[in-house]
């Protein structure tokens, strides 16, 4: 019985150090999702890919549009896919001019609960 129980340990502690090397694995290349504001209007997700590219690989751009007019709101969200890239990409483009416009880039926060619709 002793020996059940030491066995039984064993696998557990294997299972358990196997599941932080994957937590590591999986967390630590993260994409990370950033939050670009004023960009110029006529930006599309190309011209945007393009930039941001210079500072790593980019993963996905979104440029949201007005629903009344079609029209871009004047910022996006740029997805860098390491950390790494979106911190290089924080220092070389932030507070920089992109097509007469000073555009802010951060690190995208999580979209903050807001209240129904009427």
């Amino acid at each position: 019985m002793v020996g059940e129980v030491v066995a039984q340990t064993r696998i557990r502690i294997h299972s358990l150090t196997h599941s932080r090397v994957l937590y590591r694995i999986r967390f630590t290349h993260m994409p990370t999702k950033l939050f670009v504001g004023g960009i110029p209007y006529r930006m599309t997700d190309e011209e945007l890919r393009q930039h941001f590219a210079q500072a790593g690989e980019v993963l996905s751009v979104y440029i949201p549009m007005d629903r009344e007019t079609q029209r871009p709101r004047g910022f996006a969200f740029v997805e860098m896919a390491e950390d790494a890239a979106a911190d290089n990409a924080i220092t070389m483009f932030d507070g920089t001019d992109m097509g007469g416009r000073r555009i802010a880039v951060n690190k995208a926060r999580p979209m903050e609960a807001r209240a129904p619709r009427a």
